[in-house]
C-alpha cells in the first residue's frame, strides 16, 4: 500500500545491488540532476520485476527530491514482443500477397515497407520521395499516374490506379491505392498507402481477354452450357447462324435447335460419350429460328473444374449447308459424268465391233480376190457365202436374186443360186428369221 511503501527505502526495493551500490547511484545521478535506467525491483511478494526508472532531481526550499516514474518493463517488453510479432506477420502477409505499404508527407517524403523495397528492387531503408518514385513508372503511363496522384493531393478524386513499373529492365504490373489526410485549409498533411504486384493477374486477364474475343469472333458457333445443358452463352456467329439473340436462349436446352432430320440414334450417342467423359463430334441437321433448315459439323467436349468435375460442355459448330450441297450438286454431276462415259464407251465398243467385221469382211474380200483366178464361179459364190456365213456367225446361208428379195414375206422362197446348210427346207418360217446383207440371205439354224 502506499503506506507500507512510504515507510520504505530505495535500497529496500534493489534485488542484485546492495545498499552501497545503490546510494552512490543515487549520489551520480543527483549530480547529473537525474536520469533513466533499467533495473530490477522486488515485488512484495518476493517476485522480481524488470523495470525502467526515468528520475528527475527537484529541489522544493532547501531540499532536494527525485521526482520518479517506474514503469514495468515486462508489459512494456510484452508490447513491444506482440508488436514485433505483428509487425514480422505483416511483413510475411506482405510478401505472400506482394502488396507493400508506404507513407507520403506534404513534400512527398516516402516511408516505404520492406516488401515495397523488394518489389522496387531497392535496398531497403534507401530515402525515396515522390519523384523518384516516379521514375519507376512506365513512360507510356507515368502522365496518368503524376495527374492520378496531383487530383489525390487536391481531393478531387480517390487515388486507385493500375499502372505498369520497369524494374531491372522488367516490366510489372501494380495497384496503388492510398487514403490522404488534409488539414482545415485542404492541404495534404499525409497520405497512407499499399501498392500490389498485380502482374500474374494482369498477365492472366489478359489471356482470358483474348481467349474471349477469339470466341467471340470466331467464325465457328460456340454454345456453352452447365452440366445439365442450360445455355450459358453463346456467340455471335451462333445469332447470326440460328437466327436467335444470345438473351433468347440464356437458360434454354440447345434441343430447341433440333430438327426431325437427325436420326435419333445419333443424340443417344453423344450423350454417351458426354456421360463417359470423352469427346463427341458429329454432324446435326438443325432448325433456325424461321423455321429453315442448316447442317453443322459439331465438336462437343466436357470441360473440368481443377477437380476433375465435368461443370460445363462446349460445344463449335460449323456450318457446312454450303459444303453439302456442293457435295450433292458434285454427286450428280459425278453420276451423270458416268453415264455419259459409259454411253461412250457402249458407242465405241458397238464402233470396234463394226470396225471387227468390217476387217473380216476386207479380210474375206481380199482371200477370195486372191484365189478367183484359180476357182470357177460358182466356187467363187460360194466360197464368198461361207466367208459371209463366218463373219455373221450363221449356220446356214444362201445367195439369191435381189429381184425376188420381196418373196421373203410370201409363200414361195426367192430363187437360190446357191446355198450352204440347205439339209433342212428353206421354207418361209426361216426366210422370215434371216439376216440380209445384199443379195445374201442368212438364218440361224
Amino acid at each position: 500500500t502506499r503506506e507500507e511503501f512510504a515507510q520504505m527505502s530505495v535500497a529496500d526495493l534493489g534485488v542484485t545491488e546492495t545498499r552501497e551500490q545503490i546510494l552512490a547511484g543515487l549520489a551520480r545521478r543527483r549530480a547529473a540532476g537525474g536520469g533513466r535506467f533499467e533495473t530490477q525491483q522486488r515485488r512484495k511478494d518476493g517476485s522480481v520485476m524488470d523495470v525502467l526508472v526515468n528520475a528527475r532531481l527537484l529541489t522544493l526550499g532547501d531540499r532536494q527530491y527525485f521526482a520518479t516514474v517506474v514503469s514495468d518493463l515486462g508489459d512494456m517488453r510484452r508490447v513491444e514482443n506482440a508488436l514485433r510479432r505483428s509487425e514480422a506477420a505483416l511483413r510475411r502477409a506482405q510478401a505472400v500477397s506482394q502488396t507493400g505499404s508506404w507513407e507520403a508527407d506534404a513534400d512527398g517524403n516516402l516511408t516505404w515497407s520492406d516488401e515495397t523495397y523488394r518489389m522496387f528492387n531497392v535496398p531497403v531503408g534507401t530515402p525515396m520521395n515522390v519523384h523518384q518514385f516516379l521514375e519507376f513508372v512506365h513512360p507510356d503511363d507515368r502522365e496518368r499516374v503524376a495527374a492520378s496522384w496531383r487530383n489525390s493531393l487536391e481531393g478531387t478524386h480517390d487515388y486507385d490506379i493500375e499502372h505498369r513499373i520497369v524494374v531491372g529492365g522488367n516490366e510489372l504490373w501494380v495497384r496503388e491505392r492510398a487514403e490522404f489526410h488534409h488539414a482545415a485549409d485542404g492541404r495534404t498533411e499525409l497520405a497512407y498507402g499499399t501498392v500490389q504486384d498485380i502482374t500474374q493477374r494482369r498477365l492472366a486477364s489478359e489471356e482470358v481477354r483474348k481467349l474471349s474475343l477469339a470466341i467471340e469472333q470466331s467464325p465457328t458457333a460456340i454454345i456453352i452450357t452447365d452440366r445439365d445443358a442450360r445455355i450459358e452463352y453463346v456467340n455471335r456467329s451462333f445469332e447470326k447462324l440460328t437466327g436467335y439473340a444470345e438473351s433468347e436462349v440464356q437458360g434454354a436446352n440447345p434441343r430447341l435447335l433440333k430438327s426431325a432430320r437427325t436420326p435419333a440414334s445419333t443424340y443417344e450417342e453423344l450423350w454417351n460419350t458426354l456421360a463417359s467423359g470423352a469427346v463427341w463430334h458429329g454432324e446435326f441437321i438443325n432448325c433456325r429460328k424461321d423455321g429453315s433448315h442448316f447442317a453443322v459439323y459439331a465438336r462437343i467436349s466436357p470441360l473440368r473444374d481443377e477437380n476433375g468435375r465435368v461443370t460445363h460442355y462446349i460445344a463449335a459448330e460449323e456450318d457446312i449447308t454450303s459444303r453439302r450441297k456442293q457435295e450433292a450438286e458434285l454427286e450428280r454431276y459425278r453420276l451423270h459424268l458416268e453415264e455419259m462415259v459409259q454411253s461412250r464407251t457402249d458407242q465405241l465398243a458397238e464402233a470396234n465391233a463394226r470396225l471387227h467385221i468390217t476387217q473380216r469382211r476386207l479380210n474375206a474380200v481380199l482371200e477370195i480376190s486372191r484365189r478367183a483366178e484359180t476357182m470357177e464361179e460358182d466356187d467363187i459364190v460360194r466360197l464368198g457365202l461361207e466367208k459371209a456365213m463366218h463373219i455373221h456367225g450363221a449356220s446356214r446361208g444362201a445367195v439369191y436374186f435381189s429381184g425376188n428379195a420381196a418373196a421373203c414375206s410370201h409363200e414361195s422362197p426367192p430363187r437360190v443360186i446357191t446355198s450352204v446348210g440347205a439339209d433342212k427346207p428353206w421354207g418361209p418360217a426361216v426366210w422370215r428369221n434371216h439376216v440380209q446383207e445384199g443379195g445374201i440371205w442368212f438364218a440361224e439354224g
